[in-house]
């Protein structure tokens, strides 16, 4: 029953973000233009994208990439289930000379290294405001979280990889308690990512 219990919360997530990410798309959004946070949001602004997350969620400062051409901007949510917080990580790269088969297949690679017990649950082309080409990959996996952390606990990810103007490339990689009521401000965290 735990498993189908998990399941079915993945299900709905995907089905949450599927929905806030096609509404990002479609419209006609200007990119230019100010992005206005839902209530209870606020945004952060980057040198090449946006995006706008639960006010109450903390941003760190950002620091350099790897490869010295952008930078990486992690925002903590609050602790959630099974002492577990949700986390976002945002990545510009501004100098890419890629494909952006190249960047999936890069991003692949990381993904299966990091989380090597995950099951992924969709994959998907996704339209981004300001973005070339854009995919998205859904999965979980047990957390079985640190001594004293409680039982496992089973994580959801969302892994966003998109190309941008000119050499941009973005990476926002999210992961949440399955059973978090957290879940839905991912959706929207998600659905409002902008590039510029």
């Amino acid at each position: 029953m735990d498993q189908l219990h998990r399941m079915s919360g993945a299900r709905a997530a995907s089905a949450i973000l599927a929905a806030s990410v096609a509404v990002a798309g479609c419209g006609g959004s200007d990119v230019n233009a100010a992005l206005k946070p839902p209530p209870g949001f606020s945004v952060y602004r980057g040198p090449h994208a946006e995006l706008a997350y639960p006010a109450t969620w903390r941003l760190q400062p950002p620091r350099p990439d790897s490869l010295g051409s952008g930078q990486v901007v992690e925002i903590d949510g609050i602790t959630g289930v099974g002492a577990r917080p949700p986390q976002v990580i945002l990545g510009e790269t501004a100098k890419y000379f890629g494909s952006f088969q190249d960047a999936l297949q890069a991003n692949e690679l990381d993904s299966s290294l990091r989380l090597a017990q995950r099951t992924i649950l969709a994959r998907r082309p996704v339209t981004l405001p300001g973005g070339r080409d854009a995919r998205i990959t859904e999965s979980q996996y047990l957390d079985p979280g640190k001594p004293g952390t409680g039982p496992p606990v089973a994580v959801h990810t969302f892994d966003l990889v998109a190309l941008g103007p000119g050499h941009l490339a973005v990476n926002l990689f999210a992961r949440v308690p399955a059973n978090d009521p957290q879940l839905g401000q991912i959706s929207t965290l998600m659905g409002s990512l902008r590039l510029r």
